[in-house]
């Protein structure tokens, strides 16, 4: 075989042993996964196993567990979905009345590890906040998260002033957190959020219109 021929293979053995290396989940950001798991089964109404897939043993890959994607080259979680864990009754009646559960609060220090994501979903929840100070802090940290759906809890609009920390952000779903979000619109909270493109207020108890920053402006539906 020629030394070229040679030299190409031991590249493409390398490239291959360095994907096989990489692929795995970071070992922080699963034991981080594990306490989250932990905090939610505590804290929650979930009634059916929950996230069964997130099991705290050796050869359980945290990169293939349900409602989590990895970046596939450096393992790091990018995408984190958590929606509807709180399993409470939801009862539509004829007029549309709704029965939630009562409001839980987040630790938002089990979300300082994931320093990479770039999605996070915890809509459909009934979360009325975060414990202690904690949420502002984490969410500091989330400096590529670019999607934040919200939708469906209880959230307020002392809680919006967090948000202003994650400067990537791109799309915020805020809808359907009627019982919290009530009067006109902190527009000023947001204003430090250039990449903001796409902002769903509907469905909360919000009036006029707000401008962020380049003069984007989003109409509330209320």
């Amino acid at each position: 075989m020629e030394w070229p021929s040679v030299r190409s293979l031991l590249w493409v053995l390398v490239l291959v042993a360095h994907i096989h290396e990489s692929k795995g989940c970071i070992e922080e950001e699963r034991m981080s996964l594990l306490e989250l798991k932990a905090f939610l089964k505590f804290s929650t109404n979930y009634i059916k196993p929950l996230l069964p897939s997130w099991l705290n043993e050796a050869k359980s890959e945290c990169c293939g567990w349900e409602r989590v994607m990895c970046n596939a080259t450096t393992g790091h979680v990018i995408e984190l979905y958590l929606s509807n864990i709180n399993q409470g009754t939801h009862v539509y009646s004829d007029n549309e009345s709704n029965y939630y559960p009562e409001n839980w609060f987040l630790n938002g220090s089990s979300l300082l590890t994931f320093k990479e994501l770039r999605i996070l979903d915890l809509s459909h929840n009934g979360i009325g906040g975060w414990l202690g100070n904690e949420g502002s802090k984490s969410l500091s940290r989330l400096g590529n998260l670019e999607t934040l759906n919200l939708a469906d809890n209880s959230f307020n609009k002392s809680f919006i002033k967090s948000l202003s920390a994650i400067k990537a952000l791109k799309n915020l779903n805020l809808s359907w957190n009627w019982q919290g979000l009530k009067g006109s619109f902190p527009a000023q909270e947001l204003s430090a959020l250039e990449n903001l493109e796409n902002l769903d207020l509907s469905s909360n108890q919000l009036n006029g219109s707000i401008t962020t920053q380049g003069n984007k402006e989003y109409r509330c539906n209320f």
